[in-house]
């Protein structure tokens, strides 16, 4: 991922429930933002044997479409031991094709030498993805297989039963909160405290389960949440249910925008406090 240096975010200080080194991370502090980066939420792969024998249906091409609604989903089920390049070679020679929600979960199907067949919304969410399959007749009674967070929404399953798909949703990981504030936001934290710090402070939501976990950390160390900018409609969903201040939505998942409704969002912060 590259991103012109063009400082649109000099100034800005960005919290980001992502590992310092991550593409998002880099791509932010090249636009000159400081970014207090560390996850916020831990992912475990689910081993049972639910996930075996449709793996085994899969690759056997049981199913019509393989739909992917995050990016991680792909390395938990590596994690779970499945060879998953062999896995989607497999079913899309039998015939599955692969459906995914916004342009990163179609880079992680690339990563593993796929291309996606469908790939809707950006934001990304459930509902394009569900409109995008309205445009679609069911031809055959082979059903859809929906792997995903044991807390997924039921958004896209349910859209797609309406439409007349069978549809089969398997969990494949648990999400669950860090413990405690990872030491490097704490740090920024205590830095935003200073009366000599200027910064505008902004915390990037890229999922409502980051949305959670990061209300209830600061929570916990009496610390007061930053004005919130939000990845898409289901991050904005879950900062309105949990009335966080919210600044802005990026219109997509591409760095640009994101950088630039960020830079939108520090201006606006930066009004407010004259």
């Amino acid at each position: 991922m590259t991103v012109e240096n063009t400082g649109a975010l000099t100034g800005v200080r960005v919290f980001l429930s992502r590992e310092d080194d991550s593409p998002m991370a880099r791509a932010l502090e090249a636009a000159g933002a400081q970014v207090a980066a560390s996850p916020l939420c831990l992912y475990t792969p689910r081993a049972h044997d639910d996930l075996a024998a449709s793996i085994e249906r899969l690759e056997r091409g049981e199913y019509s479409w393989l739909c992917l609604s995050s990016p991680r989903t792909l390395a938990m089920i590596s994690e779970a031991g499945f060879n998953v390049p062999a896995v989607l070679s497999a079913a899309v020679e039998a015939g599955t094709r692969i459906a995914v929600v916004g342009p990163a979960t179609a880079v992680s199907v690339f990563d593993v030498g796929q291309r996606a067949h469908l790939t809707a919304g950006d934001p990304p969410s459930s509902a394009a993805l569900v409109e995008s399959f309205s445009r679609f007749v069911v031809t055959d009674d082979k059903p859809i297989l929906i792997p995903c967070a044991s807390i997924a929404k039921k958004t896209l399953p349910e859209g797609l039963s309406a439409l007349g798909w069978q549809v089969e949703v398997l969990h494949v990981y648990d999400t669950d909160a860090a413990s405690e504030l990872p030491e490097v936001m704490s740090a920024a934290f205590d830095e935003a405290q200073s009366p000599d710090d200027e910064l505008s402070d902004i915390f990037l939501v890229t999922s409502g389960s980051v949305a959670r976990a990061a209300s209830a950390l600061l929570e916990a160390r009496g610390l007061e949440r930053p004005p919130a900018v939000a990845l898409g409609e289901p991050s904005a969903s879950m900062l309105r249910q949990l009335d966080w201040d919210t600044y802005g939505i990026c219109p997509s998942a591409q760095m640009p925008d994101i950088i630039d409704t960020l830079a939108k969002a520090g201006e606006q912060i930066k009004a407010a406090a004259r």
